[in-house]
């Protein structure tokens, strides 16, 4: 799949959907009522408010799994990545950079 929700009336991909709001758009809403998938990664970014970046790995692990959910679109089928706000390993290690 590809990565990302081409944006209506927009350049630019959606790569990222809130969970607190997910159902509140209708972009998102069927999608991640009926189209759900899990996503592989080895890592994850987070920036800080200087636009530093961080990378997030599971220690001693090869692979973690990220929540996600997909809809067809012409150009084939696409998804994009539920996320929630910072737990505190990750608001810690952005406050250090």
């Amino acid at each position: 799949m590809l990565w990302g929700f081409p944006q209506y009336q927009k350049k630019g991909l959606l790569i990222n959907a809130r969970a607190e709001t997910v159902l509140e758009k209708k972009m998102f809403r069927e999608s991640v009522l009926h189209r759900r998938c899990v996503i592989p990664a080895r890592q994850f970014y987070e920036w800080d408010a200087e636009k530093n970046k961080a990378a997030f790995r599971e220690k001693n692990e090869s692979v973690m799994f990220m929540a996600g959910f997909y809809n067809r679109f012409s150009d084939g089928d696409r998804f994009i990545i539920l996320t929630t706000g910072a737990n505190i390993p990750v608001v810690k290690t952005k406050e250090k950079n």
